[in-house]
């Protein structure tokens, strides 16, 4: 009877011993790293939150997936259940185990994975696998993943161990946490991404021109397989048929200059259309209106404008294609229409249009540059260059606040963009008295710190910006998504004068 008691107690032990470890191993995860732990740890964390059999889609992949995935905006626009399953450089080899890991819970969904996920294996860094496995939870398909790691990138020992046991990486950094790194904050967008890289923009247009020369190359010569196999493409095919998983391939635009690398992915397209799998192509941003100066963060990866766009497009096509019916009207999904909201609501710091989720299409040519603003007693006087064509401007206008919390709503009221006037064709300046009329001088205080019985100047900054817009009968044409923006400086004494 002693030795069952011993026994019993020495597994109490070991499994609190197990879940203090493990619970450490995601505290250092997330505490002071980069951003990339911390984007992976929220989306498997809001994944996890689901509910058995809630989604219609799941979009599986690297970072290219939430660059260019909004699953708020699908549903908001029409009524999609989606969710992205997401890290920074996720290794091809972890599609399958992800996939594997997700249909525990989401069966029937719509697995989407993007080609350019597989790229040439077994040169992965071990940053890259740890930022997929850490937060991976702890099941067989992480187990199974972290060997299939280990054997494909020549991993050693050391390596191996500490994918497995992630603490014995970032035990060292104690000294350097936080208090803040002891609260997680997991925002609950339905899947949205929130990183800053996506109000980044940058002219692609002549990487694009240099990846259509390369390929007009790689395929008057025959693409040939470079370097290694494909045997993590290969093995999610085989799990996908022998499981009659539902799975949509996705050519996503992407200018790649690396001729090894586009040569893999003209190989593995080829596979993935002799496979008979479902697969659509997307590769030109022309076909769903990408403007190559306007809507993309980088070669590989669109911003918030570009994603806008592109979930729209796949959205549809596969609400259209696969017979999804628009559950807005489900009162089971009542939690994705505040989850989107909020990520409207988020997203209306950095989008300066709020009609952008609803109107596709505007005119990058159509743009008012040059735009001045000055501040004189706590008014802003605008000023800029008509446009021939316009009909109306919209003025815009932003509080630029380093204090804001994206997560607060009234945050999120009080510094987003909002459209302060709406003006005839002939307007060359406005002048915005609300900055004075409705700016409490507390506000300006409480950001400039408390008052110590000094005379002290505090200082809050505005954005401007001016939409020129054309009516073209029923239809409205709207400028650049990516217009120029003028700051100015409303300065205020803390004795209640202004300056």
């Amino acid at each position: 009877m002693k030795a069952i008691k011993q026994f019993i107690k020495a597994c109490l032990f070991l499994s609190l011993l197990v879940l203090s470890l493990h619970e450490l191993d995601q505290l250092f995860i997330l505490g002071p790293f980069t951003s990339e732990e911390r984007i992976s740890g929220d989306n498997r964390a809001s994944f996890q939150s689901l509910d058995p059999n809630s989604l219609d889609v799941v979009y599986v992949g690297a970072s290219n997936v939430y660059a260019f995935w909004q699953a708020p905006l699908a549903w908001d626009r029409y009524g999609l259940a989606s969710h992205t399953y997401t890290n920074s450089s996720m290794p091809a080899a972890a599609l399958r185990y992800a996939i594997q890991y997700c249909r525990k819970t989401q069966p029937n969904a719509l697995y989407v994975v993007n080609l350019n996920n597989f790229k040439i294996e077994g040169d992965e860094w071990i940053s890259h696998a740890h930022w997929t496995t850490d937060t991976f939870p702890r099941s067989l398909e992480r187990l199974e993943l972290i060997d299939v790691l280990c054997k494909q990138n020549d991993f050693d020992f050391d390596e191996r161990l500490e994918l497995y046991f992630p603490l014995l990486r970032f035990h060292s950094t104690w000294s350097e946490m936080k208090r803040d790194d002891f609260v997680k904050i997991r925002p609950d967008v339905a899947g949205g991404a929130t990183n800053a890289g996506l109000y980044h923009t940058e002219d692609v247009t002549k990487l694009f021109k240099q990846q259509e020369k390369l390929l007009l190359d790689i395929r008057s010569n025959g693409a040939v397989e470079s370097k290694v196999g494909h045997n993590s493409l290969d093995d999610l095919i085989k799990y996908c048929k022998e499981n009659s998983v539902s799975i949509l391939f996705v050519d996503q635009p992407q200018a790649i200059t690396d001729r090894d690398h586009l040569t893999q992915l003209e190989v593995v397209r080829q596979i993935v259309l002799d496979s008979g799998l479902d697969y659509i192509d997307l590769s030109d941003p022309n076909s769903i209106n990408l403007i190559k100066t306007e809507d993309f963060k980088d070669n590989l990866h669109t911003n918030i404008h570009g994603s806008i766009k592109y979930t729209d497009y796949l959205a549809q096509y596969i609400m259209d294609t696969y017979d999804i019916p628009d559950r807005r009207n489900d009162d089971r999904y009542e939690r994705l229409f505040d989850e989107s909201l909020r990520y409207k609501q988020l997203l209306q710091t950095h989008i300066v249009r709020e009609y952008e989720f609803d109107v596709p299409e505007y005119r990058s040519d159509l743009r008012v540059s040059g735009i001045e603003a000055n501040n004189l007693h706590m008014c802003t006087y605008l000023k800029w260059e008509p446009i021939e064509t316009a009909d109306e401007y919209l003025v815009y206008r932003q509080e630029d606040s380093n204090i804001y919390n994206p997560y607060e709503v009234d945050d999120i009221d009080k510094y987003g963009w909002k459209c302060i006037a709406r003006l005839s064709s002939g307007a060359t300046s406005f002048v915005d008295t609300d900055v004075r009329d409705n700016l409490p001088l507390h506000d300006l205080l409480e950001q400039g710190g408390a008052n110590d019985g000094a005379t002290d100047i505090v200082t809050t900054k505005f954005n401007y910006c001016v939409i020129p817009i054309i009516n073209d009968g029923n239809d409205v044409i709207f400028g650049s998504n990516n217009p120029d923006i003028a700051q100015v400086e409303v300065s205020v004494l803390d004795d209640g004068g202004d300056i």
